[in-house]
């Protein structure tokens, strides 16, 4: 029977280069509520570029509504007095907004998110809901820490193949790691270092936690200035800000790209899939090329307080029938490894391939004379042990054996 050594499944998830934006990177100073988020922000220090908010919706923005969708949204806004009936301002927001506190100003958001929960876009209702104000814990250890941290509100998702995490949110009952979006929202613009500290450490936390994201989003507004985030292990990305009290139909059109976007297309990776086993232990199933695995234990996990980077996940795991039925199939433990790589880097498998077929046309050499100058470097006893390995093919056995692979979904 093969040990988890000598077998492996090797799963490698392809990042694309930064694309061709503004080359401005968004600093992050000043305040920091533990040395954890100070460590965390320092490591990021530099790491996300700012694009103007235009690129940001165009590039980054889970899916583009079209006309008669924000069309079918202000009507909807109309109807409930949220939106003048020019669409030009918002009822909701105006004109004492300055005077509001935070709990306020997140009821006001909550309550146009509920004005287009009832509206049918491509094909279907809402995937998200909008949940105010939800404490969560992150009991999950991260490679920061697994203190208690908070935001102002989420998306949810409102259907998920995944049961309870035991990272849920105290307050609400749901996990947060099917929360795609978080909001973070200030009185003044002053608040702004403080907004940008927490979306980074809940990106960061979410991110190290959860196998099945390949990136997140968030949303901070101060005062009646709104930003967007992008944040994922290709790179991180901010949008310029707007006041979106005076812009509603730009606002509009992000909400709808949001809360009407499919989860794979808020970063949810349909290959990987979250259950509860049958001790009641959260395990994760891995689909590569038509095979499914299910992870037993984690063997290591990179480390790194930037949420950019080439990440690996090495799991022990068993191969099973499918997501639904995860029954082992096979008796052989294996070792999945969920590796990031850049787009055109090879797979570990496609250079383990090259590496055989360069030692195989060894064995094509007919001269003895030509096989022992490939092997110069060796002593007599060495140089033989190794032309035979190369004649019989049993220097295989000094290589894992790489029974499957596949590349998964570029992010952007």
């Amino acid at each position: 029977m093969a040990s988890p050594e000598e077998m492996q499944v090797c799963l490698d998830t392809g990042k694309p280069p930064q694309p061709e934006l503004p080359n401005h990177f968004l600093h992050i100073v000043d305040f920091f509520e533990t040395d954890e988020e100070y460590r965390r922000a320092e490591a990021m220090k530099d790491q996300i570029v700012e694009v103007d908010i235009e690129d940001f919706i165009h590039h980054y923005l889970p899916f583009q509504p079209d006309d008669n969708s924000v069309k079918l949204a202000e009507d909807s806004l109309k109807q409930t007095k949220q939106l003048n009936n020019a669409g030009s301002g918002w009822k909701t927001f105006t004109p004492n907004i300055e005077h509001w506190d935070e709990k306020e100003r997140l009821e006001k958001l909550g309550s146009i998110f509920c004005a287009l929960d009832s509206l049918k876009l491509r094909g279907t209702g809402p995937t998200c809901r909008f949940e105010l104000n939800p404490k969560h814990e992150t009991a999950l250890k991260t490679s920061v820490s697994g203190h208690e941290s908070d935001s102002d509100g989420y998306l949810r998702l409102l259907k998920t193949t995944s049961p309870p995490s035991s990272m849920a949110i105290k307050s609400t009952g749901f996990p947060i790691l099917d929360a795609p979006v978080n909001f973070e929202i200030k009185r003044s613009p002053n608040d702004c270092v403080q907004n940008r500290r927490q979306v980074i450490h809940a990106a960061g936390d979410v991110l190290d936690n959860d196998p099945c994201r390949q990136f997140s989003y968030s949303v901070t507004i101060e005062d009646r200035d709104i930003r967007l985030w992008y944040w994922s292990r290709s790179h991180c990305a901010a949008s310029t800000s707007f006041d979106f009290t005076k812009e509603p139909r730009r606002f509009i059109y992000i909400l709808l790209a949001f809360i009407f976007a499919t989860p794979t297309e808020l970063g949810y990776d349909d290959s990987i899939r979250r259950i509860r086993d049958q001790d009641g232990e959260i395990r994760y199933v891995y689909r590569i090329n038509g095979r499914f695995f299910k992870t037993l234990r984690c063997v290591t996990k990179s480390v790194d307080l930037r949420i950019s980077g080439r990440i690996t996940r090495v799991w022990e795991a068993e191969e099973v029938e499918s997501f639904e039925t995860p029954l082992v199939v096979g008796s052989p433990k294996v070792i999945v490894r969920d590796v990031w790589l850049v787009e055109s880097d090879k797979t570990e498998k496609q250079i383990q391939d090259e590496v055989f077929r360069s030692l195989d046309g060894l064995c094509k050499i007919e001269s003895s004379a030509k096989l022992d100058a490939s092997f110069s470097g060796e002593d007599d006893k060495h140089r033989e042990e190794l032309i035979e390995c190369i004649k019989n093919g049993k220097y295989k056995n000094y290589f894992l054996s790489i029974i499957v692979d596949e590349k998964g979904r570029p992010t952007r």
